[in-house]
């Protein structure tokens, strides 16, 4: 095995220690970027393919960030409890008017 396998085992195998065993209370975050940190050091990753990486799961995570946004803006305006009675309601309207014809909630 050349040096860039073998340092990438090493730091993977690092990585996951922290993770799962998180001494002295290290966050997931940090561990996880520790190791990113000692990949781009090490040289077994280049900044490009992390640019590239960071490229292709950025709509993904946007998404994630402005659902949990979302989440949050609803739970503090409104309770769940409510918020599940008038979704439900909206829904019985809808199939009602599907079974009796009425144009109003078709889409």
């Amino acid at each position: 095995m050349d040096y860039r396998a073998v340092a990438a085992l090493t730091i993977f195998t690092i990585t996951l220690y922290l993770m799962i065993r998180r001494p002295h209370g290290v966050n997931l975050g940090l561990a996880a970027g520790i190791g990113a940190a000692l990949s781009l050091l090490a040289g077994t990753v280049t900044l490009s393919d992390t640019i590239t990486a960071f490229m292709e799961i950025l709509d993904a995570a946007s998404a994630f960030i402005g659902i949990v946004a979302f989440s949050v803006t609803l739970d503090s305006l409104v309770s769940p409890e409510y918020l599940c009675l008038m979704l439900i309601g909206v829904l019985l309207l809808r199939l009602k008017s599907i079974n009796s014809g009425s144009w109003l909630f078709k889409l």
